[in-house]
């Protein structure tokens, strides 16, 4: 009797009844209320300010007639279908892995853990192919077919042990312990998912479009291009980023090798939709379905994820793979079965796999939070127990990106060339021009402590996260969490991989975007929580569905502007027209020439690219570079003691025409390309009046959507004929003559002594001698 009256008592001194949950949130609701309000009107003043017109008219159907030759729309389907080849070939292989492992999990989590997983081991799949000289389409076609018909019989096989072992789910048992899961979905849950299904349909329109993103044309589909015409994979020093890990890309080059760029397009495309069905799941699973759906929205309708969407940038592959690798590690934490601690480090090694950045955004804070685990979780684990849990972990990743480390120590001596090439390995680089790209923003008080100010406002190159995540910080200090371990370990997550990004990504978004999905589940839960339980929740949650259709807006300007889709996807543009026009974020093409040589030159012809680092849709053998990098053609050139010795070591090579973009040699020119000195570039002169002969030219067509400019050549005819008329405008090929063939015909002006190409320092190095050169050529 007395001990229940002390009890009582206890409880009635500590504000609520006995037995009753601690109170929703930390101060009282109407003074939450006063902040949250408070705190999003100032923000959404600044942001509006900033980017204004939320819901003005994007364009992105302006003017365009929907004329779209049934063969166009045909094309659509066909990339569609062969990217849906891709990850229906996945989910054979992560199912086939998963019954290694012998996991037990609800249906949707089997999904999501055999195509994750299964991407991975299909991308290493083609890059064993393609190291031993297999990279061919009827391989890759066996591989596929073969893997399709495991997933079509697994899918079959377990929709009847699917229903059966979803009847043995209790709907209410979350892991946490919290029962939000009788809150039903309502207006703003199905408002919510008709928002991601618009971002999806935006970012769809973007990835059937012919691939003009520059990395793309580089290296990320520009390297498997070279691939697919070589038959094998091969790496090259004067493209360093050969030696990157390349996961994703070999999935890229899977899916071209049926359907070409606009089928790898797809395939990031859907990768993006997965990791949306993963966030959605992992929350479903634990919290409600509003907290899935909301924590699905917060990632996939950021502006900054919808550019990466529509783009092969990998970095939605990497999500796939690093918040799968996190979703793992939480089923260990839950069910203290150890392979799941491995399947979690092999898919954190897949990322790894997929690009070095995930060291920082994905190994690192798995690290750290399993490495804390016994601080915040002190019955469950120690310290010991901790230890051993990351050596396993890392030794699973480890072993799961093997391969690209391996090859590298074959080729360089380096596991992780180019990184460090100078301190390790026996292969070296040599560069021309290392520029800081992005820079990184001034170190002061509110860049790095508040940084999600300034990187909603804009202050940093190409942020573009949309003001979700800031409107929703209060949430997180206001509402208390009833799921402790769950939001623990995303924080650790989370605030880690912010410090490796503040440190090496210097808030470059881009970089980050494959830790978002863990930072929107966090943001989503104490989003569900409120909206469960109060007012101001459901106003939470209306303006996250409000900014969402914003960040859409946003997004779709930036495609409109970028790449103008709807014009190619739906109306009669060609594909030659379409990447043979300058646009916004497309500077200098060069495929009007590259589609001449295409269709002009022998099958055997190789080509010599000078000022043009683009070998995507190349289908002849060529050599380029990357910008910074050396460059075969000068590096060839040293080697040679004089004209006919170097149109010897071309000819040796295979290389019979020359490409030059002036326009993008132009642009470059900081990067100091053409490091001829006064001997090489007299060599090379005497090599181009002797040799090279100019057979086709051709300048790109301009597009100025907010200008209403479709094409300057049809619409400003008079300005176009000036422009075009400029040689510095043009793209030019030239074929590499014998001397007695060559001498017959004039020969062209030397673009290596032009000062318009050069650096300052570089042409105050050559002055002389280009001066002295152009005089001889003149007499």
């Amino acid at each position: 009797m007395g001990k229940r009256h002390s009890e009582k008592k206890s409880a009635k001194i500590s504000g609520f009844k006995v037995g009753a949950a601690p109170p929703l949130f930390r101060v009282s609701p109407a003074a939450v209320a006063v902040i949250f309000t408070a705190t999003s009107f100032l923000i959404l003043r600044g942001y509006f300010d900033l980017f204004p017109s939320p819901f003005s008219p994007v364009g992105l159907f302006a003017g365009v007639e929907f004329n779209a030759a049934p063969s166009r729309i045909f094309e659509h389907f066909i990339s569609i279908l062969c990217a849906l080849a891709v990850f229906l070939a996945a989910f054979g292989a992560g199912s086939a892995l998963l019954k290694v492992f012998k996991l037990q999990m609800p249906p949707d989590e089997k999904n999501v853990f055999s195509l994750s997983s299964g991407l991975g081991v299909l991308a290493l799949a083609v890059f064993a192919l393609g190291h031993t000289g297999l990279l061919s389409i009827w391989p890759m076609a066996v591989l596929t077919g073969a893997l399709s018909l495991v997933g079509i019989a697994e899918f079959i096989s377990r929709r009847a042990a699917d229903v059966a072992a979803t009847s043995l789910i209790s709907p209410t048992s979350a892991p946490s312990g919290e029962n939000l899961r009788n809150e039903k979905i309502g207006l703003a849950g199905y408002c919510a998912l008709g928002v991601i299904l618009a971002a999806a349909v935006v970012n769809l329109l973007g990835a059937l479009t012919p691939e003009t993103f520059y990395d793309s044309q580089q290296y990320q589909l520009g390297l498997p291009a070279q691939w697919l015409l070589n038959r094998s994979i091969k790496s090259d020093v004067y493209t360093p980023a050969s030696f990157f890990p390349m996961n994703v890309n070999m999935l890229f080059t899977l899916a071209m090798s049926f359907g070409g760029d606009i089928a790898a397009k797809i395939t990031h495309w859907l990768c993006g939709v997965l990791v949306s069905y993963s966030v959605y799941v992992f929350c479903r699973r634990r919290w409600s379905e509003n907290a899935g759906i909301f924590a699905a929205l917060i990632f996939y309708a950021s502006p900054a994820v919808m550019a990466v969407s529509w783009k092969t940038a990998v970095e939605m592959g990497i999500a796939v793979f690093g918040f799968a690798s996190f979703f793992a590690a939480t089923k260990y934490r839950e069910t203290s079965a150890g392979r799941w601690l491995i399947l979690s480090g092999v898919l954190c090694g897949f990322a790894i796999g997929g690009k070095y950045t995930a060291i920082l955004y994905c190994w690192f804070p798995m690290a750290l939070m399993l490495a804390t685990r016994f601080l915040w979780e002190p019955g469950k684990t120690t310290f010991r127990l901790c230890a051993r849990d990351i050596a396993v972990f890392s030794l699973a990743a480890f072993l799961a990106c093997l391969p690209y480390l391996a090859r590298n120590v074959i080729a360089s001596g380096n596991p992780v060339f180019p990184f460090f090439e100078d301190k390790i390995g026996f292969l070296r680089l040599r560069f021309t021009g290392r520029l800081e790209d992005p820079g990184r923003p001034p170190v002061t008080f509110v860049n790095y402590l508040f940084f999600l100010w300034p990187l909603t406002m804009g202050v940093f190159y190409e942020g573009y996260p949309g003001a979700v995540f800031l409107c929703l910080v209060p949430l997180v200090f206001l509402v208390r969490p009833g799921d402790k371990p769950a939001t623990t370990s995303a924080w650790i997550y989370v605030f880690s991989g912010i410090a490796a990004w503040a440190t090496v990504g210097r808030f470059y978004l881009r970089y980050f975007v494959p830790a978002l999905p863990v930072v929107a589940v966090a943001f989503a839960y104490y989003l569900s929580r409120a909206r469960a339980a109060s007012s101001l929740g459901k106003l939470a949650a209306a303006v996250v569905i409000y900014l969402s259709v914003s960040n859409i807006v946003f997004a779709a300007r930036i495609l409109r502007s970028s790449q103008d889709p709807v014009r190619y996807v739906f109306g009669g543009m060609s594909r030659r027209d379409y990447l043979s026009t300058q646009r916004q974020s497309y500077p200098a093409p060069y495929y009007q020439s590259v589609a001449w040589l295409n269709e002009n030159l022998p099958s055997e012809s190789g080509i010599m690219f000078m000022g043009e680092t683009r070998g995507l849709f190349t289908e002849r053998k060529h050599k380029t570079s990357s910008a910074p990098d050396s460059w075969w053609f000068i590096e060839t050139l040293q080697k040679c003691r004089d004209a006919a010795e170097y149109a010897k070591a071309l000819k040796d090579a295979g290389m019979t025409h020359i490409l030059f973009n002036a326009p993008e040699a132009k642009r470059l020119r900081g990067y100091d390309m053409f490091y001829f000195d006064a001997r090489t570039l007299g060599i090379f002169d005497d090599f181009w009046r002797k040799h090279v002969r100019e057979i086709y030219s051709e300048a790109a067509d301009i597009q100025s959507p907010e200008h209403d400019i479709v094409s300057m050549r049809r619409q400003q005819p008079a300005w176009w004929s000036r422009y075009a008329s400029d040689p510095q405008n043009r793209v030019f090929v030239y074929a590499i003559l014998d001397d007695p063939v060559a001498s017959a015909l004039p020969a062209p002006p030397n673009p290596a002594l032009s000062k318009e190409f050069y650096s300052e320092s570089r042409w105050n190095m050559i002055f002389y001698k280009a001066e002295s050169l152009s005089a001889d050529g003149r007499r």
